[in-house]
């Protein structure tokens, strides 16, 4: 008992009982200045080791006691004690407080700061003495003083981090940056110093809560948390083994490890709930575990949260049925506070599911369940977060390790599995985008598990089952339910998202179909077309995606013709892809599949794979796609990828059952590079020629390259013989082009000086014995059946002769050539079996054409002649002669432009022609005109061209697409903005005396390449459509002027007669297109309601010039809608209405839109105007339900065009899959506070709030709501629609009121789920 006369040497009897007084009358907030003379005694180094001095004793006195108290002897150690020792405890607490005070400011010196520490240490140990809150001791605002020394000192701790304080010039807007740090930068001993300070003074915190009880002082209890939970932050390795089996709460045990224990020390029921105290710690957990964007130091974070996480562990053992409230809290609090960039976002995914991992399986089933609701919240990055949550489960192996019962395992994954398939369909392309990520990383099928769960769906007996809605999805842990749907429907979903508007879908649904045919290779003939198309797909990392699938599905099932067929159809293509990448993509592919594969002959195995590369080369050659190889060969030989050994290996399979595909790839090689040790393999041309086939064009194409490896003798003799060959008409008519180019580059190898005069001689020769064999076709029929197989011969001989001569075919030659196009029909029957006479007449015609414009104006009109005759489907022939006269034509016209253009328009009706492929070659020629600027494109030539939009093949439709894009569009980006008012005049083939639009067409050309009426409508919207979406903001405020004026206004004016059906359709066009969404205001923005509100990188961006005239256009079209389009509609409206046309409920429609768009304040000068246009708007309104009633009913289906029904059927087979569950809501469940906790009412009058943003503002002591799944008594209310940014918000009070409000909105909802059929745009705002 003497050593606590200790505290005699504190001098209290040198203050005044005044100062200490007012520091207990300022309820120890205030502190006065003490006496100078006792403020230099708190100021020494006598006062620390006073301070000291006095734990010492205290310490060691509370320590014997124990031992005694364990003893079973009595205790003397108590407040009562030191009372008597008339310890004046007033005085000890006032100069406590002062000194805490004291070395917490930010100016204090290091003397002050370790007085401080000394001092807090002393208060926590005299509090740990029985009988602290009896006599006054404890007091709640000097202990939240010395608890605030935990957070001052431990942010000294911390890493430092610069925050940067912006600075801003208003004069010259100039920003600067400068570093600020107001910590203090301790060195490694002053920390270790100072970690060693703070641990003494936990530890005796620790002995304080051991004896003290919290059961009062609920608010000392949370600050007491926060403290600790500072403390916690500072060491980061905090599971260190070395610590281990140590005891908690002394100095063999690291600060962090004290911190927790005395966390765990005050779960306890002496400190009140132990429910409530350990939501209070997760309270202040929460901020830890939240993930941000901007967060430094990753290492050390991710460190404070695997303690953090750990410790929960420790509490969830311990404590698992009171944790389970705050751990539940916890989870769903880190979900609706999910980031919203996509790496903060992925992080946090990580973080809850770590959380999940040290549940049990209660937990960890309602935590699912809770991760189910919020995949059906109405707000879209709830959603977001919801799939990224869920494909952290089903991809990682977090359910293999977690606690759940191996039979829930599978349950559980089925269960999820079946909510992100339902997600695919949402509404939002961010949230489907998200969930068919997922479902391609899980259908990469890494354990057996996975590849179980899609059997069952594929080889089950309900394939058309249906998606189960979001109400089946909640209660699916609970009930024995199928909940995956069937192959089916799984199928039609994924054909719909691989046409999905986002690319990044678009490239999901192509890896999960790649996986699925590979586990079901029954499916390939149904998926492999679905797959192929996506190489045309407009953006580049999808074509490149689609590519490699089909390749990487081709070496997996090399023996797959139709695979095969699709593969080099599609993909080869690409090989002249206008991206780069793409083009490397095929290559790469291409190297795999065919060049790597070719190995010597006598290596090589007769099996589907080794064969693989001879097929493709057949395949090529079969579809006439050769020159795809030679470009993959060019690319091959400038990045030197062929080698003259890669060249051996092919030369090995000459003369075996390779050989065609052997010279296929030679020839293709020698088209790009110097091939050697070729002239063994051509010494024997003369055999070679003799067979005159397939191999022997071959051949000669390889000669024509590489006809340098021989010597000059062999060039010799091989230049005698072809030149005889050619006048003897040996040479089949398809090489005779290749032969004169071998000889004329002999010629010019060994005759260098004479060169040009031998080749004159040989063209002069070859001219004249062809036109004589040419002559024989108008002669007796004797002689013309005699000299027919050497006709096609002689006329090609005599079409490249000319080339290499300057002299012009005889007149009679002529004659005879035009003869043959304008008498066909005259011609004897065994001339006509020569079909390929006609078209041939037509190339050697149109040669001659090119070179003399007195030929082309003779030439000309025949072809023209021939252009608008029609084209019987059944003959192959007459298709040639039809592309071959437009190509003839194209090619005049570059050189003679003002011949062809009066024939130009009987190309324009070829646009229509029966045949695909006339229609594909002259599309493909007009837009090539246009490029080059050798026709204009102000007249008729592009809207014939979109016409192609409409045609009934796919191909041609596609390709019309891609040339506008990329070819068009790409030259003139305001081509359609300058032709979008005429096209409307165009189509509906309207003519006015008033010369609005005014195109001269002959009346086959308008009959043909016109849209008129009702029959054609679909076709014009189409039209429409499409230019549309290609207009450019500046360009649709234009059009929206423009067609208000013109047409519009027009027909207010009677500019436009609307009793003529032509002016009716054009005023009907122009209203479809005005009400159309691309053309309303907010489609501007439209874009980024989806994927820029919930863009997977957005932050607050400055605004952009782009963005600032979007918003000026914005406006723009907003006003004109206001000022004019309004009042122009209202008189339109009056003016049909006189006339009593049908019209009338097409502008009522736009009226009525366009009226709801502005507010009651916006419309006041209108109204104004027209005083009744309210009611008359709202009658409208009503009478909108019947009008479009009435116009379905009247629609006739011979009127739909092939594409539209082919929407409609489509539409019809995904009507099961639509349902209301693309549009989610969802009900947030909260538990009552009574369900928490049956000791709250120690405070009935407070009533805190619940945020989960702001930890200041969740008090979990005396209200807890969470998102309770089962809470059948106490339903909370719903938190679909938000009011504020406060996810929890709700006074206790007004529960009962809250839960029948609650109950009839969700009825409410439910009953508006089953009527909806579309959502509104503006419902995903937020």
């Amino acid at each position: 008992m003497e050593s606590l006369k200790v505290f005699d040497d504190f001098k209290f009897s040198d203050l005044s009982e005044d100062w200490i007084q007012s520091v207990w009358d300022t309820e120890f907030m205030i502190y006065n200045e003490p006496p100078d003379e006792y403020l230099m005694f708190l100021e020494s180094e006598d006062m620390r080791l006073l301070l000291h001095e006095s734990y010492i004793v205290i310490k060691t006195w509370l320590t014997e006691d124990k031992e005694r108290y364990d003893s079973e002897q009595c205790s003397e150690t108590s407040w009562n004690t030191l009372i008597i020792m008339d310890i004046k405890v007033r005085a000890l607490l006032a100069v406590l407080g002062y000194i805490i005070r004291n070395g917490q400011g930010k100016e204090a010196d290091e003397d002050s700061r370790q007085s401080c520490l000394h001092a807090t240490n002393l208060y926590f140990i005299l509090l740990a003495i029985p009988g602290s809150s009896a006599f006054s001791v404890f007091h709640p605002n000097l202990y939240q003083r010395a608890i605030e020394t935990f957070k001052i000192y431990s942010e000294q701790l911390q890493p430092v981090s610069k925050k940067r304080n912006k600075t801003v010039n208003l004069d010259d807007f100039h920003i600067t940056e400068e570093s600020v740090n107001d910590n203090k930068i301790l060195s490694p001993n002053e920390k270790e110093t100072l970690i060693k300070n703070l641990n003494i003074i936990v530890c005796s915190l620790i002995t304080m809560i051991r004896s003290f009880w919290f059961k009062d002082h609920l608010q000392s209890l949370d600050v007491t948390v926060d403290g600790l939970l500072e403390l916690t932050r500072v060491e980061t390795d905090c599971m260190e083994s070395h610590c281990s089996g140590r005891q908690k709460g002394t100095l063999e045990v690291s600060l962090i490890k004290n911190s927790y224990a005395a966390l765990e020390e005050l779960c306890d029921s002496k400190h009140g709930s132990v429910k409530v105290t350990i939501t209070v710690i997760a309270k202040y957990i929460l901020p830890r575990l939240l993930c941000s964007p901007i967060d430094t130091q990753i290492k050390l974070i991710t460190s404070i949260r695997e303690c953090t996480i750990h410790f929960l562990k420790v509490l969830l053992h311990k404590h698992e049925k009171d944790a389970k409230v705050a751990i539940i809290t916890l989870i769903q609090h880190l979900m609706l506070n999910c980031p919203d960039r996509l790496e903060a976002r992925q992080k946090q995914a990580g973080v809850l599911t770590k959380l999940f991992g040290i549940c049990n399986q209660n937990i960890i089933l309602e935590a699912f369940r809770n991760v189910i609701l919020l995949s059906h919240h109405n707000k879209i990055s709830y959603r977001v977060f919801a799939q990224e949550i869920i494909g952290k489960i089903l991809i990682e192996s977090f359910l293999m390790d977690c606690n759940i019962i191996d039979s829930l395992k599978v349950k559980t994954k089925r269960v999820l599995l079946a909510v992100v398939l339902s997600r695919c369909m949402d509404c939002s392309s961010m949230v489907r985008g998200k969930a068919m990520a997922i479902i391609a990383e899980f259908t990469e099928f890494n354990n057996e598990m996975d590849k179980v769960i899609f059997k069952t769906m594929f080889e089950g007996s309900e394939l058309d089952k249906k998606f189960l809605t979001s109400e089946d999805l909640k209660e699916a842990f609970f009930e024995n339910t199928d909940l995956l749907p069937g192959s089916n429907i799984l199928l039609s979903m994924l054909t719909e998202r691989i046409e999905d508007e986002r690319a990044m879908i678009r490239r999901s649904a192509l890896q999960i179909f790649k996986n699925l045919v590979l586990m079901f290779p029954t499916m390939m003939n149904e998926v492999i077309p679905v797959i192929s198309r996506r190489c045309r797909d407009p953006t580049l990392t999808v074509r490149r995606y689609a590519v490699q699938v089909l390749s990487q599905l081709l070496q997996e099932f090399p023996d797959n013709s139709q695979l095969l067929d699709e593969w080099v159809q599609t993909v080869m293509p690409q090989i002249f892809d206008i991206e780069i990448k793409v083009q490397e993509k095929v290559l790469d592919y291409l190297g795999e599949l065919l060049l790597n594969k070719i190995i010597v002959f006598s290596k090589s195995t007769n099996d589907a794979a080794s064969n693989l590369p001879w097929k493709i080369l057949n395949t090529l050659t079969n579809l006439k796609m050769r020159r795809h190889l030679s470009k993959a060969c060019n690319l091959w030989v400038k990045n030197g990828t062929i080698t003259n050994a890669i060249v051996k290996i092919i030369q090995s399979h000459i003369g075996t059952s390779n050989n065609i595909g052997a010279w296929i790839f030679l020839t293709a090689l020698a088209e790009n590079t110097q091939l050697p040790n070729m002239s063994k393999y051509i010494s024997n041309y003369k055999e070679i020629f003799a067979e005159n086939n397939f191999h022997t064009s071959l051949v000669l194409q390889v000669l024509k390259y590489s006809w340098k490896a021989l010597d000059n003798e062999v060039l010799e003799c091989l230049h005698v013989y072809l030149y005889k060959c050619l006048q003897e008409f040996k040479i089949n008519f398809g090489l005779i082009s290749t032969c004169m180019d071998i000889i004329h580059n002999i010629v010019h190898l060994l005759n260098p000086d004479e060169s040009s005069i031998l080749l004159e001689s040989h063209a002069l020769d070859l001219i004249k014995l062809s036109e004589a064999e040419i002559t024989k076709i108008f002669k007796n029929e004797n002689q013309a059946i005699e000299a027919s197989p050497n006709y096609l011969k002689a006329m090609f001989t005599l079409g490249y002769a000319t080339l290499l001569c300057s002299c012009k075919i005889s007149p009679l030659t002529l004659r005879i050539l035009q003869g043959i196009l304008l008498e066909w029909e005259a011609l004897p029957e065994s001339i006509k079996e020569i079909q390929e006479l006609h078209a041939s007449a037509v190339v050697i015609l149109g040669q001659q054409a090119m070179r003399d414009r007195e030929i082309a104006k003779e030439v000309v009109p025949i072809l023209g002649k021939l252009m608008r005759q029609e084209t019987n489907l059944s003959s192959v022939f007459q298709i040639a002669v039809k592309i071959n006269t437009a190509k003839a034509l194209a090619d005049i016209c570059i050189r003679f432009t003002a011949l062809v253009e009066p024939y130009l328009s009987d190309m324009c009706v070829s646009m229509k022609d029966s045949s695909p492929q006339v229609r594909e070659s002259i599309m493909v020629i007009f837009i090539q005109l246009l490029l080059e600027d050798y026709i204009k494109i102000k007249g008729p030539f592009f809207f014939h061209i979109l016409t192609m939009l409409s045609d009934s093949d796919n191909m041609i439709r596609e390709l019309t697409i891609f040339l506008i894009e990329e070819r068009l569009l790409a030259k003139n980006k305001t081509l359609i903005s300058q032709q979008f008012l005429q096209s409307i005049y165009h189509y509906n083939n309207y003519q006015s005396r008033h010369r609005i639009y005014d195109q001269r067409m002959r009346e086959k050309e308008r009959n043909a390449l016109t849209l008129p009426g009702k029959r054609n409508e679909d076709k014009r919207r189409t039209i429409y459509d499409f230019m549309l979406d290609h207009l450019d903001p500046p360009g649709k405020i234009k059009l929206l002027v423009k067609i208000t004026s013109q047409i519009l206004g027009g027909t207010c004016v009677d500019s436009i007669d609307v009793k003529k059906e032509e002016g009716a359709y054009v005023l009907k066009d122009a209203l479809y297109v005005i009400s159309n969404e691309r053309l309303r205001p907010s489609s501007l923005n439209k874009q980024g309601d989806d994927d820029q509100q919930e863009s997977e990188e957005s932050v607050a961006q400055p605004i952009t010039p782009v963005a600032s005239a979007i918003t000026i256009i914005t406006e723009g079209m907003k006003k004109h809608g206001l000022e004019v389009l309004l009042p122009v509609l209202v008189k339109l409206k009056k003016k049909l209405s006189v006339l009593k046309s049908p019209l009338e409920n097409d502008v009522k429609r736009l009226l009525v839109k366009t009226y709801f768009e502005y507010n009651k304040d916006q419309l006041s000068n209108i109204l104004s105007e027209y005083p009744n246009l309210e009611k008359e708007v709202e009658q409208f309104k009503k009478q909108m339900g019947e009008i479009n009633c009435d116009d379905e009913n009247s629609s006739e289906e011979g009127n739909r065009s092939p594409s539209e029904t082919n929407i409609r059927t489509r539409t019809t087979i995904m009507s099961d899959i639509r349902t209301s569950d693309i549009y989610p809501t969802v009900l947030l469940e909260r538990v009552s506070i009574a369900q928490l906790s049956n000791s709250t009412s120690t405070s009935p009058s407070l009533n805190p709030l619940l945020s989960a943003t702001n930890t200041e503002d969740w008090h979990p002591i005396t209200s807890t709501p969470i998102l309770r799944p089962f809470s059948p008594s106490v339903p909370g209310p719903s938190t679909s629609t938000p009011k504020t940014s406060r996810c929890f918000e709700f006074e206790f009070n007004d529960s009962i009121d809250h839960v029948s409000k609650a109950r009839k909105l969700d009825m409410q909802r439910r009953m508006i789920e089953r009527n909806i059929s579309q959502i509104p745009s503006d419902s995903e705002s937020d």
